[in-house]
């Protein structure tokens, strides 16, 4: 999809991921969003392809926010 804006989404939280995934795609159909629940998930998903953006709650089950920039800039 040209011009879709691709998000990972990493939260332990069911709901909040239903929310924000609603509400993006309330907002706009310019969004493809792929979601985690885990550290391991996470890493996982972000080996499988190329986001634009990665939202991300900022405790997720001892895994922090901002263990998730450090993962993110670590891989480039």
């Amino acid at each position: 999809m040209e011009g879709t804006i691709r998000i990972l989404y990493i939260d332990d939280n069911s709901l909040d991921r239903e929310l924000v995934r609603d509400a993006l795609e309330k907002e706009s159909s310019g969004f493809s969003i792929t979601t985690a629940d885990s550290q391991i998930q996470f890493e996982q998903r972000l080996s499988e392809g190329q986001f634009d953006l990665i939202l991300s709650d900022f405790n997720i089950l001892g895994f922090e926010g901002l263990k998730v920039l450090d993962t993110v800039q670590a891989r480039g």
